[in-house]
């Protein structure tokens, strides 16, 4: 949601933006929360049935019936980072736990998030660069295509792919993330 609240401060806040890069990104237009939710859940179910993210419970014990407590989060962050990530064997650079989730807090935040939005007219007024990186599997746009489609006509958005890559494509492609976002970045030094 990080991405919504940069659109949102973009369009409350325009004079306050001098660029904007958003990786994972959410689409600049949403109708209906509940159906765009749905379809995001069904992309992310589906990255967790890959037979990839089976083999790496096996691979790491994780695939019996009674697992220990530290073994239970453990698997949890395999199921969490096959939503998240292409390479499944990297799922122990996923920070967090069942711990560190209230599904309560969780909950009460999602009651504040409008069931609607658009901002492509922040997009479209706004001066300066704006960059969009998306895995090609991110779940909230894989490959960028629908904010592609709904930014196609915007001269000053681009938006970027990274191949095999999910929605935290730092952790897949590291070197290449870090290289298009510091050449997103550059964009805005004077």
């Amino acid at each position: 949601m990080g991405t919504f609240l940069a659109m949102q401060y973009l369009k409350q806040y325009p004079s306050n933006v001098k660029g904007l890069v958003l990786f994972g990104a959410l689409p600049v237009l949403v109708l209906d929360l509940d159906s765009t939710m749905q379809a995001i859940m069904l992309t992310a179910e589906s990255l967790g049935d890959r037979p990839r993210v089976q083999n790496e419970l096996k691979k790491a014990g994780l695939d019996k019936d009674s697992l220990s407590a530290k073994e239970k989060t453990y698997a949890w962050r395999i199921q969490f980072a096959s939503t998240n990530i292409f390479h499944i064997d990297r799922w122990r650079l996923m920070p967090g736990g069942m711990v560190y989730y209230n599904a309560r807090a969780g909950s009460a935040a999602a009651q504040t998030i409008p069931r609607s939005w658009d901002f492509r007219e922040a997009f479209s007024k706004h001066p300066f660069p704006i960059t969009i990186i998306n895995g090609d599997i991110d779940y909230c746009d894989p490959a960028g295509n629908i904010n592609r489609s709904l930014l196609a006509d915007f001269k000053n958005v681009e938006v970027i792919t990274i191949s095999k890559a999910g929605h935290c494509a730092w952790i897949d492609d590291p070197d290449n993330f870090q290289k298009l976002l510091m050449r997103s970045l550059n964009k805005y030094r004077n």
